[in-house]
């Protein structure tokens, strides 16, 4: 962080809200803190590093709005839908709430609702290509090709460098079955993975998508 310009003490907090469990019993511990002990003592080393770093620059509009993002999308992902609306109740009208809530819908096969809260993303942002990105997985992982190869194309045409957008694109392709598609699909495996190349999805959906040429 100091190296790119930023503030350390987000780490310090970090490690003072762990140390924090430290009373509790091991059972109720968070495993990062039995995995990595000694908490007042990387805080006190911490608080010494940081005091003779210089630097405090802000973060940058993407990385303070798109975070927050990110956080909704892991918990929409990962936990069900009653922690989801703890965190983000139908009150909260935030992208990011209405992302976490979107996915947790969509988990449940709740895909009217998914829609509808994707859909007010994209009506106060027709232009956002995470938003079309989102919406085309919701609907390509519920059947609808053609309308996810609707949206990850727009998403492609608005965020050309992300190479995830184009592999979810090329997936999209490949699951019509359709070798006239096949072309199309190539031609967004092969740019993602030039710019990707540890992408492992990316190389079996291009496997794939030569087989359909034969």
């Amino acid at each position: 962080l100091a190296k790119a310009g930023y503030s350390p003490k987000g780490l310090i907090s970090f490690m003072e809200l762990m140390g924090q469990q430290e009373g509790l019993i091991e059972s109720r511990q968070d495993p990062y803190l039995r995995s990595h002990p000694m908490f007042p003592e990387r805080v006190s080393a911490l608080r010494e590093r940081a005091a003779a770093v210089a630097v405090d620059r802000p973060l940058s509009a993407e990385l303070t709005e798109g975070f927050p993002r990110l956080q909704a999308k892991i918990l929409g992902f990962t936990q069900p839908l009653g922690a989801v609306l703890r965190k983000y109740p139908i009150t909260d009208l935030s992208v990011p709430a209405r992302y976490a809530r979107a996915i947790a819908d969509h988990r449940l096969g709740r895909l009217d609702e998914a829609l509808s809260e994707i859909d007010a993303v994209l009506i106060q942002n027709p232009k956002d290509a995470y938003a079309l990105e989102l919406r085309g997985q919701i609907l390509l992982e519920s059947g609808k090709l053609a309308d996810a190869i609707r949206d990850y194309t727009a998403a492609v045409a608005l965020a050309p460098k992300e190479p995830l957008i184009r592999v979810g694109l090329g997936s999209a392709l490949v699951a019509t079955n359709d070798a006239a598609q096949a072309p199309a699909a190539i031609d967004a495996l092969r740019t993602a993975l030039l710019q990707e190349r540890d992408n492992g999805d990316g190389w079996r959906l291009l496997a794939l998508a030569y087989g359909r040429t034969g």
